[in-house]
């Protein structure tokens, strides 16, 4: 979303971002003026914020600002200057505003830094996302910045297709997921297949059987046609089940195609890695340190994936987008598609 901006200007929306949400007595600490100087002695910009305590009393918070614009992980070495001068000076808040992530290490740097030194401010991290959200409701901001509050991967025809009447009927559309190669097709939908089938599960009995081999219910295309027309005969609207299948397809799909979020993939499923690790360790039932190194096995191939998953669900993403929006666009079957233009 930021990467169009220089340094110089992203520093100038984080200003107008502060400004935007409140804050108060906002200075941007840049040295000469021009573009590329600095003299912001660990800080790009400090701002105040009005605090009102419950017991209705005011007072202002000063909060330092340290901006860094990144196309990739922001290291630690970029703001242990900021770190030095809120030591020496005490604000309330250090934040660092990164234009897209903290790389892992970073994060592991601010995590140890608060766990040995206690410091007497605290320190919070605006990542992209987070200045995407703050940002989200000042819409005058955003078209100043030329800045699309909309994730930079969505496809121009999920946009189209979110904010446009929709009027197809099933059999339209399954005639055009028909058309799409069977792995793909079933890949893509199947969160749509167990939205809409809703399995059933019979209770466990050992306490070792899968979900698949709990589910009553078979979790496939074939139940998914049909249980789709199940709900029309029940008086389900089509084209209200149609686009609630494909929005949320397209969530799915362009949620997994994004590479912004491979590194919070990973981070997860190390998380949850070392969880089971950590279990392992001390776990004496031989059934259940088999389970748990499965666990451990599948996390790891999780994180050994993610990149070229990523990938693949851009495939995926592009194939929705250009080949079953575009088909679906063209459907002029509706009893009531002539009246609504």
């Amino acid at each position: 979303m930021f990467d169009h901006l220089d340094d110089r200007r992203f520093e100038e929306f984080t200003y107008d971002l502060l400004i935007s949400m409140g804050f108060v007595n906002v200075s941007w600490r840049r040295g000469t003026g021009k573009q590329g100087a600095s003299a912001d002695q660990g800080r790009d910009i400090v701002a105040d914020w009005l605090r009102t305590d419950v017991d209705g009393a005011k007072h202002l918070e000063r909060w330092f600002v340290q901006c860094k614009h990144y196309t990739q992980g922001v290291p630690p070495s970029s703001f242990s200057d900021a770190v030095t001068w809120a030591e020496a000076e005490r604000p309330a808040v250090l934040v660092i505003a990164a234009s897209n992530f903290l790389s892992n290490p970073a994060k592991d740097w601010i995590g140890r830094y608060e766990a040995n030194n206690r410091p007497a401010f605290q320190i919070k991290v605006w990542e992209g996302k987070d200045l995407e959200r703050h940002a989200s409701s000042a819409p005058a901001l955003l078209a100043r910045y030329v800045l699309d509050a909309v994730p930079s991967n969505v496809h121009p025809a999920h946009l189209q297709y979110v904010v446009s009447v929709n009027l197809n009927t099933l059999d339209y559309f399954f005639e055009t997921i028909d058309a799409l190669d069977e792995r793909i097709r079933n890949e893509v939908f199947s969160f749509a297949f167990d939205a809409v089938i809703n399995p059933r599960f019979r209770s466990a009995v050992s306490g070792n059987e899968t979900l698949a081999e709990l589910m009553l219910d078979s979790v496939d295309y074939a139940s998914f046609r049909t249980r789709c027309h199940e709900l029309s005969r029940a008086r389900f609207a089509e084209h209200l089940l149609v686009q609630a299948v494909v929005v949320n397809t397209l969530a799915w799909a362009q949620s997994f195609a994004d590479p912004a979020q491979v590194e919070s993939t990973i981070k997860r499923n190390e998380a949850a890695m070392e969880y089971f690790a950590a279990e392992l360790e001390t776990e004496s039932d031989q059934q259940r340190r088999e389970t748990l190194g499965r666990m451990v096995e599948s996390q790891r191939r999780h994180i050994e994936e993610a990149p070229a998953r990523q990938q693949t669900w851009a495939r995926y993403y592009r194939v929705l987008c250009e080949s079953v929006l575009p088909r679906l666009a063209l459907e002029k079957n509706m009893p009531w598609g002539d009246s609504l233009g």
